[in-house]
Formats: C-alpha cells, structure tokens, sequence
C-alpha cells in the first residue's frame, strides 16, 4: 500500500501519505486502518497528502464508491470534523476538488489546497 498514516497527538491530526500510483482501494484500507491505530480520536482531523502521489486511474465512480465507504463509518467519528487534501500537482488537485464536490453530504468540512502548512493550521482549528 502506498499510503503511511501517522497519528500527531500533539496536533490532534491524522496524516495519510500517499506516495505512488493513488487507488481508492488504497485510500479505503487507509482510512479503515485509522481507527486501529494508538493514539486515534474520533475528534481528530484529518490530512490527506497527495504531493507524491501520481495519478491512477479513478474515476467519478470510485471516487462515489470511497465517499460510500466513509458514510458507512460514519459511527466511528464525531461530526462534523475537518479533512484536507493537499495536492500540488494539477491533475490531483483536480480529482481532489471532483471528490470535494461529490462528498457534500458527509460530515466533513473538506479543503483542498496546494499547501501543506495552510493544511496543517487549517485542520487544526484555524482559519
């Protein structure tokens, strides 16, 4: 799997990484495996860092079929909380902002940037 995920407690942030080929199959085991992990809180925001990532082949409808399995978990996590996705690469920003538009009805309040730090004080609370 070419997605790490670490736990900053100190921030109260979950980071995926994804390096490589992205697969919604990927981001799916990724995000099951975050609820696993020590130091998980359902309050915690999340980062998704797509700056390594290269483009796979996803479509409109994987992207549905990911936003299907985060509603089906939805249990697992207060609400709403904050997920980012960083993505420098234009091709990714663009499947990150189709993701943004199609997931409007999960209990997320979702931000798509080409920056990190902007992520990082972003999901942590700021503005």
């Amino acid at each position: 799997m070419p997605i790490k995920t670490a736990i900053d407690t100190d921030r109260s942030i979950i980071i995926h990484t994804i390096t490589g080929k992205f697969t919604v199959e990927d981001a799916i085991g990724a995000y099951e495996l975050s609820f696993t992990l020590p130091g998980f809180d359902e309050r915690m925001g999340v980062i998704w860092d797509h700056r390594l990532t290269v483009a796979g082949d996803n479509t409109v409808g994987s992207l549905q079929e990911l936003k299907q399995r985060i509603e089906t978990s939805r249990f697992k996590r207060s609400q709403p909380y904050r997920v980012a996705l960083v993505a420098e690469k234009d091709a990714i920003y663009g499947m990150a902002r189709a993701f943004q538009a199609i997931s409007g009805s999960l209990p997320t309040e979702t931000l798509v940037t080409r920056s990190m730090d902007e992520a990082l004080v972003w999901v942590a609370g700021g503005q």
